[in-house]
């Protein structure tokens, strides 16, 4: 199965590696593929620079995706139900693999097999707390989150306790970052 959805993470953060693991564990389905920003090529990859990478976590959605952020689409229920609503029982997931597509892996910083790489641009990419909301969303196969994010004032405070989050991520408990348990994968590393 193809990941919908690519995250570009700081693989030297202990905190930031804490919180992809999480994400891993919710992503039962392999919708999300996680990459350290630090591994050769991955800014590049999906079109982003060092310095955006360094202040915030991007979520890029499979090339063929619609955007990543739920709270772009209609909010309330309308005839299809509410922004939260998950998959009807019995119905084909929304993630079902095509046929003939290939898998891009889905472990921590696999940069998959190249084949169908993302080739996002930049206004599919989402970055700060909506790129928190479009990941857990992905993971969970849910709207929820980024429904919640859409409204009003609830974004604005997401994404200000993001960047103090972000800002002060080092003092945060974390595990031993992505880049030193896996050595030479990340630039700089001998």
């Amino acid at each position: 199965m193809s990941a919908r959805l690519h995250v570009v993470f700081d693989g030297r953060c202990g905190f930031c590696t804490r919180a992809v693991g999480w994400v891993r564990r919710l992503d039962r389905h392999g919708r999300v593929e996680l990459h350290a920003w630090q591994q050769p090529d991955v800014p590049e990859r999906f079109g982003l620079t060092p310095q955006e990478c360094d202040a915030s976590v991007w979520a890029v959605p499979q090339a063929g995706e619609s955007t990543v952020i739920a709270a772009q689409r209609p909010r309330g229920g309308g005839a299809s139900g509410s922004a939260c609503d998950g998959p009807q029982p019995g119905a084909a997931p929304p993630d079902a693999p095509e046929s003939g597509s290939g898998d891009l892996g889905s472990g921590i910083g696999g940069l998959g097999s190249g084949r169908g790489g993302p080739q996002a641009t930049r206004r599919q990419a989402v970055s700060g707390a909506r790129a928190v909301a479009a990941i857990l969303d992905t993971a969970l196969g849910t709207r929820c989150f980024g429904a919640f994010h859409g409204l009003p004032l609830v974004g604005r405070t997401q994404e200000a306790v993001y960047r103090w989050v972000a800002t002060h991520r080092g003092r945060f408990p974390g595990v031993t970052p992505w880049c030193e348990e896996h050595p030479g994968q990340c630039a700089g590393d001998a």
